[in-house]
């Protein structure tokens, strides 16, 4: 094959709709022509940190981070400052290039192109020790060139796709790094938090078990006037109702028997600050009217004593319908009502699969860093999808818990550093004899509805946008996972 040979099947790739695809499917030919031992492609946003990356002549689970550490940052980096193609015959005897990375994997001939947009470099093409190990010719080093600019297209697609973050605006006023994900159900619930947060109204949080409840509340009292006084947790569901009062509002000396001192309670513990319910859901009937003269008067009573003001905000947050518990007689109309003033419910994880891979990837950086006894552990890009696929009922709880307990029994098993999509050896994909549960039912209307509107839409992705309401880089995640067709 010569050089217009690979260009022409390159070019026979441009049907493909997914700009991934059409770069894995260019690399075979350009290790093919050039007889390179490894050949990489590296999308990079503007300060040159990878944000998508494919390589040919590695294995299927080889990281970013050891394709990075085989290949030569150092030549990497002097493509993109002098934005032309940088070639040698030897990096690692090369004294400009000459790297620890050089030397300690022996990379010898290496020819690397930035891919340009105008003159801003957004990506490399990069090849790297003949098979014969011979310096490239030439006509190597003008082949990767053509080939960097004639990518430049798709890589420019897979940055935007990359970098689009729905939570980017919100971020920019609201401090919330605790929440991982990019979104646009992430986004517009922070939107409504944010809103609330500098307001001194009292807020109810909703959402399924595992969405980040307590997360949000102290966000939300972090990004408030308050954020200098204390926050305040309790739990209700796990204070006894017998002496559910005592607890929140403390008492007074003597009041009984064991009383030998005057004790403060919850209350006390959040004034000047913001006290945060969790699972209010679990109070019985009768402690709930307590509360709600503390949510309406703001004033308290300890047991025994006399009424005291209340300086404190009030964030409540639980998992149950409440709707339904007033139906059933279980939780007070007018307690439901003042609790409803300000609602943010929390998106489940299934609403936000597209945050899936980007917390799982901190999940796993957090708990090595965490753990100094384990090594830095990274996720194959097939688990990610792996995970991608699955359904996680108890949110992002359950997820962070089966990744950090497949850190523990990889590393353990021989001290692998990359989860392999086998890294959940349980089989908890749904069988196709099984009935539907409700999220894999969801997951296939969406499909459905998705692969009629692209197909209305004859495969533009902005107009398929437009017509779902959804935004379009979200549309782009959505055929990946479900595997659709653009056309």
């Amino acid at each position: 094959m010569d050089r217009r040979q690979l260009l022409q099947r390159a070019l026979d790739l441009w049907h493909v709709s997914d700009s991934g695809e059409l770069i894995g499917g260019v690399l075979p030919l350009l290790v093919e022509l050039t007889q390179a031992r490894q050949a990489y492609v590296e999308v990079q946003d503007d300060r040159g940190a990878a944000l998508w990356w494919r390589a040919q002549g590695c294995d299927d689970e080889t990281s970013l981070r050891e394709v990075r550490a085989r290949t030569s940052s150092a030549i990497v980096k002097a493509a993109r400052e002098a934005v032309d193609v940088i070639s040698t015959v030897s990096a690692m005897l090369d004294p400009k290039l000459a790297s620890i990375s050089a030397r300690n994997f022996q990379i010898e001939a290496v020819v690397c192109a930035p891919i340009l947009r105008g003159d801003l470099p957004i990506g490399v093409v990069y090849i790297q020790n003949r098979m014969d190990g011979e310096a490239f010719e030439s006509d190597d080093v003008d082949l990767v060139r053509a080939l960097a600019a004639m990518l430049a297209p798709a890589v420019e697609r897979i940055r935007r796709l990359q970098e689009a973050d729905d939570t980017a605006d919100v971020r920019s006023r609201f401090s919330c790094d605790e929440l991982v994900g990019r979104s646009a159900a992430l986004a517009a619930m922070l939107k409504r938090a944010a809103s609330a947060s500098p307001i001194e109204i009292d807020i109810h949080i909703t959402g399924d078990t595992g969405t980040g409840k307590s997360t949000l509340a102290s966000i939300i009292h972090r990004n408030s006037a308050r954020r200098a006084g204390p926050f305040h947790s309790v739990t209700c569901g796990a204070v006894p109702r017998s002496v559910f009062e005592r607890e929140m509002f403390g008492h007074h000396k003597g009041v009984f028997t064991s009383a030998n001192t005057a004790v403060g309670g919850h209350v006390d513990r959040a004034i000047g600050g913001t006290l945060f319910l969790d699972e209010i859901d679990a109070l019985n009937y009768e402690t709930q009217s307590a509360l709600l003269e503390l949510l309406q008067s703001k004033t308290y009573a300890p047991v025994g004593g006399a009424t005291r003001p209340a300086d404190i905000r009030i964030i409540s947050a639980s998992n149950r319908n409440l709707a339904e518990l007033v139906e059933s007689k279980e939780f007070r109309k007018d307690l439901y009502y003042r609790l409803k003033s300000f609602t943010i419910r929390m998106p489940t994880l299934a609403e936000r699969t597209e945050d899936i891979a980007v917390l799982a990837e901190h999940v796993i950086e957090a708990f090595c860093l965490r753990q100094p006894s384990l090594p830095r552990c990274t996720a194959s890009i097939e688990l990610l999808r792996e995970l991608e696929s699955r359904e996680w009922p108890g949110n992002v709880r359950q997820l962070a818990k089966a990744l950090e307990e497949a850190v523990v029994l990889c590393t353990g098993e021989g001290g692998q550093v990359v989860l392999p999509r086998h890294a959940f050896p349980e089989a908890s994909m749904r069988s196709d004899m099984s009935p539907l549960t409700w999220q894999e039912a969801t997951r296939r209307f969406q499909a459905q509805l998705l692969q009629e509107t692209l197909e209305r839409s004859e495969g533009n992705v902005t107009q398929a946008a437009q017509q779902l309401g959804l935004h379009r880089g979200y549309v782009h995640s959505l055929i990946r996972r479900f595997g659709l067709r653009q056309s």
